[in-house]
C-alpha cells in the first residue's frame, strides 16, 4: 500500500508485516545464508526473514552498533559490562533472530555470558556467584525467562540471589515475549513482580523492541524505560494513519511503522501492528497492540493505552454471594435456573443472559455420561476469551460423576482490554454453575502456568492454539493423566438467503462481542444465488448490534483501531491479484466480500481466519468452503452431541 510521508514528502510503498508469514521475501540472487522465523506463539504459520551472507554481515554489524550506542547513552562501560543472557544461544534456538543478535554481539567483543535457566533456573545464581563486587551486569532476557526466575519459587534461591543483587550493579532488559509458555501477566502485575525479585532500588529496567522481521532494534530512551524508544540510526518510525494512507504529525497516535535500510535482502517499508506515537527524530512511545493483532506475548513494553472498562471498578473476582439463592439439586440443572442466579445474584445485564442462554441451548439436551470421567479428577484449561468452553465437559464431568473439576484460565493476550471484562463473566458464571453441584469438589483458578505438574489429574480437558496444546503434551510427563486436546475452534455459517434472517444472524454473530468459538469469522453463499440485497441488510444490523453493545464498554481509541490492520492486509493482498472485493467498515464491524476469491487464487492468497473475529468477517462464495481447513460449520452454535471429548 502507498503511504504518503509528510516529514519526507513522498508516497512510499508499505507492507503489513503479516506479508513476511505468508509470503516468501527475498531478493538476492544468492541462496539464503540465514532464515529466521518468528517464535510461532499464536500456533500459527510463522513468519521469516532471510538474508544473504552480505546482508547477514550488515545485519550483525548494525546490530552491535545499535546495542553499543545504547550502552554509552546509558553510561555504561563497554569493556567491562557484563550481559547474562537468558536467551538460549543459537545452537538451542537455531532459526531466532534474537538469540543470533546476542550472539553476534559476542562476535563483535561484547562480553556475553550464557546462562541457561531452561534446564535448571539454579545455574542463575551459579551465574552471580562468578562475578566479582560490584561488576555492571545486564540481565537480558524475554519477559518468559524474567518471570521464570521471579515465579520460582524457593526462599533460599531468592535469598542468595538478593544478596548478589546487593553486590553487583543489576539491569535489566525485557524484550517482550511469553509465547504462549505462561499466563499472561499485566504490565502491572509484572513490574510488581520484577521489583519484588530484584529489589526496588537495585537494578535499573530497561526494553529492546526488535521482531523477526525488522532487521534493526530500537532501545530505551530513558532510564529507567518508560515506553520510549530511540531507533538506530538505520531506522525511522512512522505513526500511520491507515485509512487516509497517510502519516501522522509527531504525537499523533496511529500504526506503527519502520523505514529499516537494513531489510535489503527483504523489504525496508513495514507496518507493524503496534500502536504509537513518534515524538522526534528516530524516537517513538509504543502503546499498545491493535485490536486485531497477533499475539506477542506479554511485556513491559506496552503502555496503558487502551481505557479498560473492568478497571474502573476496584471489584475482585467473585466469590459466594452473601444473598441467598435456593438452588436446585444435581437432577434439576437447567439454563433457566443458571439464568436466574446469574441475574439475581450478579445482576448480569440482559445482553449477557441472552448470550448465555442462546449459546448454552445445548445443556437442554441430554448430557452424556462418561466412564472416562467417572471417579476422576478432572482438569479444564479454558480461555478469558469467552466465558462459556468449559461449560459442556464440566456438566459432562458431573453428570459422570467425577471425584473433582479444577478450571485454569490462562490468557495469552495481557494485552486485551476485554479479557478481564470475560474473565469476571467466566468467574461469575463458574460460581453460578457449581451451586447446582454441591456434593463435587470443584475449584477455579485464575493463576495458571502451563509449566505446571499435571500428575495430580486423571483427565486434562484443554481449549487453545496448536502451540498451547503442544505445550501440554510435552508437560504431562507420567501416564496415568489423559489429554483431550480441543485445540481451536474455527466457524463458519452457510447462509441460506430464502430462510436465514439478516437481522437474527446478525444478532448471533454478536454473542459475546463476536469473540471465541462460538461465532462465525466467515459467512459462505451459494454462488448461483442472488445474495447482495441480503448481505446490505446483514451488514446494516450487524454494525448496528455492535455499536448498540459496545455503548456498555468505553474502551477509548478502539473504533479508530479496531480492524485496521486486517482489513489493511487482506485488501492489499485480493488488490495484488486484481480480485473485485467490497469491504464494509463501521465503527466496530468490517465485512469483507471476497466472493469473487476462487479456488484457483488460494495457492497465492491466504484469507487470515485465524485472527478474524470480533466484528470482522469474511463473506465467500461456497465453492472455496472445501479448500480452507479448519472451518467447521455448527449451525452457528455448538450442540453437544458435537461436542465429542474423545
Amino acid at each position: 500500500m502507498s503511504i504518503y510521508i509528510s516529514s519526507w514528502q513522498l508516497d512510499l510503498p508499505f507492507l503489513p508485516i503479516r506479508c513476511f508469514r505468508d509470503f516468501f521475501l527475498y531478493s538476492s540472487d544468492q541462496n539464503p545464508a540465514k532464515i529466521f522465523q518468528s517464535s510461532g506463539s499464536s500456533g500459527n504459520k510463522r513468519s521469516q526473514h532471510a538474508f544473504s551472507s552480505e546482508g547477514l554481515r550488515t545485519y550483525k554489524k548494525n546490530s552491535a552498533e545499535g546495542f553499543r550506542s545504547f550502552l554509552r547513552r546509558h553510561n555504561f562501560c563497554i569493556e567491562t559490562t557484563i550481559v547474562l543472557s537468558l536467551v538460549p544461544p543459537p545452537q538451542n534456538w537455531p532459526t531466532s533472530s534474537l538469540s543470533a543478535m546476542i550472539s553476534m554481539f559476542q562476535e563483535e567483543g561484547l562480553c556475553i555470558h550464557w546462562c541457561n535457566i531452561e534446564n535448571s533456573v539454579e545455574n542463575f545464581l551459579e551465574a552471580l556467584s562468578s562475578m566479582a563486587n560490584h561488576t555492571e551486569v545486564i540481565i537480558f532476557g524475554t519477559t518468559f525467562h524474567h518471570l521464570k526466575l521471579c515465579l520460582f519459587e524457593n526462599f533460599r534461591f531468592q535469598k542468595e540471589c538478593r544478596i548478589h543483587f546487593q553486590r553487583l550493579s543489576i539491569s535489566l532488559i525485557d524484550t517482550g515475549g511469553t509465547k504462549g509458555r505462561t499466563r499472561a501477566y499485566s504490565v502491572q502485575e509484572t513490574k510488581d513482580l520484577f521489583n519484588n525479585f530484584f529489589g526496588v532500588s537495585s537494578y535499573k529496567f530497561f526494553s529492546e523492541y526488535g521482531m523477526c522481521e525488522l532487521s534493526s532494534q530500537a532501545w530505551s530512551a530513558h532510564t529507567p524505560h518508560d515506553g520510549y524508544f530511540i531507533c538506530h540510526s538505520t531506522m525511522y518510525p512512522f505513526a500511520l494513519d491507515l485509512q487516509k494512507q497517510k502519516s501522522l504529525q509527531l504525537n499523533q497516535s496511529g500504526f506503527l511503522a519502520f523505514f529499516d535500510s537494513t531489510n535489503e535482502n527483504s523489504w525496508p517499508t513495514i507496518i507493524t501492528e503496534d500502536v504509537g506515537t513518534v515524538c522526534g527524530d528516530r524516537e517513538f512511545l509504543l502503546l499498545g497492540r491493535a485490536p486485531d493483532a497477533s499475539i506477542k506475548g506479554c511485556s513491559l513494553n506496552v503502555s496503558e493505552f487502551y481505557t479498560d472498562y473492568s478497571s474502573k471498578s476496584e471489584e475482585k473476582f467473585p466469590t459466594k454471594s452473601d444473598e441467598v439463592f435456593v438452588c436446585p439439586s444435581i437432577t434439576h440443572f437447567s439454563v433457566e435456573g443458571l439464568l436466574q442466579y446469574l441475574k439475581f445474584t450478579y445482576h448480569w445485564d440482559d445482553d449477557s443472559l441472552f448470550d448465555l442462554s442462546i449459546v448454552a441451548q445445548s445443556c437442554h439436551e441430554n448430557i452424556p455420561v462418561l466412564n472416562q470421567f467417572n471417579e476422576k479428577k478432572i482438569l479444564i484449561i479454558s480461555s478469558a476469551n469467552t466465558p462459556i468452553p468449559w461449560l459442556f465437559p464440566f456438566l459432562i464431568a458431573a453428570r459422570s460423576d467425577a471425584i473433582s473439576v479444577v478450571l485454569r484460565l490462562p490468557s495469552l493476550r495481557s494485552d486485551d482490554y476485554f479479557s478481564s471484562v470475560m474473565r469476571k463473566k467466566t468467574n461469575e458464571l463458574w460460581q453460578a454453575v457449581i451451586s447446582f453441584f454441591p456434593t463435587m469438589s470443584a475449584e477455579i483458578n485464575n493463576s495458571g502456568h502451563f509449566s505446571l505438574d499435571f500428575s495430580e489429574f486423571d483427565v486434562v480437558v484443554a481449549f487453545g492454539s496448536d502451540e498451547t496444546m503442544n505445550k501440554i503434551k510435552s508437560t504431562i510427563q507420567n501416564e496415568k493423566t489423559f489429554l483431550i486436546p480441543k485445540g481451536t475452534v474455527r466457524n463458519s455459517y452457510l447462509v441460506n438467503v430464502n430462510r436465514d434472517c439478516p437481522a437474527q444472524l446478525a444478532s448471533l454473530c454478536s454473542l459475546w462481542l463476536g469473540r471465541g468459538c462460538m461465532t462465525p469469522l466467515a459467512l459462505f453463499f451459494d454462488s448461483n444465488s442472488k445474495s447482495q440485497d441480503w448481505i446490505d441488510k446483514f451488514q446494516y444490523h450487524f454494525s448496528k448490534e455492535f455499536e448498540r453493545r459496545m455503548a456498555h464498554y468505553p474502551v477509548d481509541n478502539y473504533g479508530w483501531f479496531s480492524h485496521a490492520h486486517s482489513a489493511l492486509y487482506t485488501q492489499s493482498c485480493l488488490e495484488q491479484l486484481g480480485i473485485q472485493f467490497k469491504m464494509n467498515r463501521e465503527a466496530y464491524t468490517c465485512v469483507i466480500d471476497c466472493r469473487e476469491i476462487k479456488p484457483a487464487h488460494l495457492s497465492a492468497i491466504f484469507p487470515d481466519l485465524s485472527f478474524a473475529g470480533g466484528g470482522f468477517i469474511y463473506l465467500f462464495s461456497d465453492e472455496i468452503k472445501s479448500c480452507l481447513e479448519g472451518l467447521q460449520t455448527l449451525d452457528i452454535l455448538p450442540r453437544i452431541q458435537e461436542w465429542s471429548l474423545f
